[in-house]
């Protein structure tokens, strides 16, 4: 059974000490701007950050949430520094590499399971622009794999961050809900391995006890241990996942309705400008009405009288109504498996046809 797996990075792909590697990056940049006192710089920077990690509603991407609060706190408009900010991970950034190590078997490990045929996530948490995600993936030897991942999560296409649970869905989500198992590998029990059993994935979490077995009250699969034992546990849950059939649970689904229009935000974002693929359009209304309908409202009968951004900003708002009615259902009249079907199907449309 061919699987999709989640991986985070930093000291699970990458030995990387985020309390050594933070404050190095934050100083190293704070240098290197130069139109702003590294004091200011430091603070804006700290504070936009904390504010992608604390967003817990969907709209804006993580990228628009750092620039709504970064850029006033220094008092520049983004196109009056973005140049430097580009020198700056294309000349200073890679300065930090002798700050990381390759983890050692870790390039063999992530080559097996492409080979198998396993579907590969990087799963890191997205607070960087790409290229810093994509030179520390260089640096833990894997840049030859990159193009076998089917997805990077980075913060210009992300709307949420760990440890919120919706990060995941967000990632299964923009992969059109594969039909095969997923399951998650990290290091950090708070980031990774307890959201990720909050919507029901197998997790293994990456410690340097030599011993690994079950976790208590996490998935029966769930388990611990050093990289050595990573691909028999992932044997493991293949055989397991051979017999017995994959579904989110109740929290899971409700984190998952969450993401579907994310899916066409990030699309029609950042992937259509090149594309001459079906316009989302026609998808987001189908999507839209299904909720109308059970919102008791009126459907939304011609969408080319609706821009594209103003049929987005509506299928969210009346989507997290829905969400909230989900919550509140007593009598459980709703369906949330049902509405997820539905989803699911109108996204790997398509995505079909992108």
């Amino acid at each position: 059974m061919h699987l999709t797996i989640l991986f985070d990075m930093d000291d699970t792909l990458l030995s990387n000490q985020v309390e050594v590697f933070i404050p190095a990056y934050v100083k190293s940049l704070s240098g290197f701007i130069t139109h702003v006192p590294p004091e200011k710089l430091t603070s804006a920077l700290l504070q936009a950050s904390r504010q992608m990690v604390k967003k817990s509603q969907p709209a804006f991407t993580l990228e628009e949430t750092f620039d709504s609060y970064f850029y006033p706190l220094i008092g520049f408009e983004k196109n009056q520094i973005i140049d430097w900010l580009d020198d700056f991970y294309r000349i200073e950034f890679p300065k930090l590499k002798p700050l990381t190590q390759p983890i050692p078997g870790v390039f063999e490990i992530v080559n097996t399971l492409i080979n198998a045929g396993h579907q590969i996530v990087i799963a890191t948490n997205p607070l960087f622009p790409a290229t810093a995600i994509h030179q520390r993936l260089d640096w833990a030897g894997l840049n030859d794999l990159k193009k076998h991942f089917s997805l990077i999560t980075t913060y210009e296409t992300f709307h949420f961050s760990k440890p919120h649970p919706e990060f995941l869905t967000e990632i299964l989500a923009l992969l059109g809900w594969p039909d095969q198992p997923a399951i998650l590998i990290g290091n950090s029990m708070e980031d990774d391995i307890l959201p990720a059993e909050q919507i029901g994935l197998p997790t293994f979490h990456i410690t340097d006890k030599d011993e690994t077995r079950p976790i208590k009250n996490f998935h029966p699969l769930s388990s611990y241990g050093k990289h050595a034992r990573l691909l028999e546990w992932i044997e493991q849950c293949s055989l397991y996942f051979s017999n017995h059939s994959f579904a989110l649970d109740t929290a899971g689904l409700i984190h998952g309705l969450k993401a579907t229009p994310l899916v066409f935000d990030t699309i029609i974002h950042h992937r259509l400008d090149d594309r001459s693929g079906n316009h989302p359009a026609e998808y987001l209304q189908e999507i839209l009405n299904n909720d109308l309908s059970i919102l008791n409202q009126s459907p939304v009968n011609n969408s080319s009288e609706i821009s594209l951004s103003d049929s987005y900003d509506i299928l969210l708002n009346n989507r997290l109504k829905l969400i909230e009615q989900i919550k509140n259902d007593k009598q459980q009249q709703l369906n949330p498996v049902k509405i997820f079907e539905s989803d699911k199907k109108i996204i790997r449309s398509f995505l079909e046809n992108q």
